[in-house]
């Protein structure tokens, strides 16, 4: 996929406008979700085209760390309980959007009973940060 018709792209060059951008730097852009499956349900992207986890390599382990640590720091700002936080990729095949992003959604407790499935770590298709970081530093 061109990065023109990527949706995460053209929200990261101000082609959709339409997008909630909650913090942006020079590597990352922080957005509401559009279909919010809780309360606080927030996209973390890299400015760079990633198509997903598995295109990632030993030299995105900053990239990811730094996702990371802006999620959470947006969530405690966003006042969302850290306490019933879930975070992860989608992993592939199962991602729904080819451009790496991160989702950090809270409370999870509210979530429906199929999306509890879907954004699980215990599946195969939804990992948290932890498990990229550790596949990265290998």
């Amino acid at each position: 996929m061109s990065e023109s018709k990527c949706v995460f792209c053209r929200i990261i060059n101000k082609i959709d406008k339409e997008a909630d951008i909650l913090h942006e730097d020079d590597e990352i852009i922080i957005i509401k979700d559009k279909f919010p499956v809780s309360e606080n349900h927030i996209l973390v992207l890299p400015k760079e085209h990633i198509t997903n986890a598995k295109y990632l390599s030993a030299n995105h382990l900053n990239l990811v760390e730094k996702m990371n640590e802006a999620g959470i720091n947006k969530m405690k700002e966003l006042n969302a309980d850290l306490n019933d936080l879930r975070s992860g990729f989608n992993w592939p095949p199962l991602n729904t959007i080819n451009h790496l992003h991160q989702h950090f959604i809270s409370p999870s407790s509210n979530m429906s009973l199929i999306r509890k499935i879907i954004f699980s770590h215990k599946n195969f298709f939804f990992v948290d940060a932890a498990y990229i970081l550790k596949r990265l530093r290998r």
